[in-house]
């Protein structure tokens, strides 16, 4: 029997005469590894610059707008304007002043004013009339005052008519009521009108229509009766229109007893 002894070195060696390369001690084969992603970075850096300027922006968009609206706004100095002055209708307006009985008001130029002997309608010292230039056709006072005291001369005396003689009378109604003097010219009737300040002192405001019509161009009849130091006095007018009745008003407001 033949025995066969085995070289492992010849056992390893290849056939042929190709020279016996030696392997390394470590015969474990190193794994592949994966080429780095140098492109993914690359988009990273670049996003990550994109949000950082933006919000950059929106951050200095926010602090100016804050800064803007925190900062105080100087208002302009408001411009003086001068006020156009309103001429004074009353400016011009004469003056009436009785001594007897110590009381004054204005009245406008283009009337008259008539008092004591000097116009036989008014018949007496007692009454004032104003009215206006003499005109053609009938005429009544834009404006009269009558003293009615115990020293009162009636006789003559202008709108000395069943009102003005039976006045005391008449004190005692109140707002809205109505009186029929007798023998009244025109039978016109009065109604009793809120309470005026006039001169200072209280006024009882009667007020009626001539012929009671109620049209527009009606004629309207107003008495207030005053007192001054026990003294009664009826303030009257006639107007037909609102300029009538501002223009008595007018003078009304410049009544004022000096005593």
């Amino acid at each position: 029997m033949w025995q066969i002894i085995m070289n492992p070195e010849n056992s390893q060696q290849p056939q042929g005469n190709a020279p016996v390369q030696s392997s390394p001690l470590n015969t474990q084969q190193p794994s592949a590894q994966k080429a780095p992603k140098h492109g993914n970075k690359k988009v990273f850096v670049i996003g990550f610059i994109v949000i950082l300027l933006i919000l950059a922006i929106l951050g200095g968009g926010y602090y100016l707008g804050v800064s803007k609206t925190s900062q105080p706004t100087s208002t302009p100095a408001p411009i003086a304007v001068e006020p156009t002055p309103i001429p004074d209708p009353m400016a011009d307006w004469k003056i009436y002043k009785n001594t007897k009985y110590s009381y004054s008001f204005n009245y406008p130029q283009k009337y008259k004013a008539y008092s004591g002997e000097t116009d036989a309608v008014v018949g007496t010292e007692d009454a004032v009339l104003i009215d206006k230039e003499i005109q053609e056709g009938e005429s009544y006072p834009i404006f009269y005052v009558i003293y009615l005291g115990t020293n009162a001369n009636p006789k003559g005396q202008y709108n000395m008519d069943g009102f003005s003689q039976n006045y005391k009378k008449y004190l005692s109604t109140k707002v809205g009521d109505q009186v029929s003097p007798p023998n009244q010219s025109f039978q016109t009737k009065f109604t009793r009108k809120q309470d005026e300040i006039v001169g200072g002192t209280t006024g009882i405001v009667f007020e009626g229509t001539v012929g009671n019509g109620a049209s527009e161009n009606s004629l309207i009849d107003r008495r207030i009766i005053v007192s001054n130091a026990n003294n009664p006095f009826i303030l009257g007018t006639y107007y037909f229109t609102k300029a009538g009745e501002e223009t008595q008003r007018q003078i009304l407001s410049t009544f004022k007893f000096t005593k």
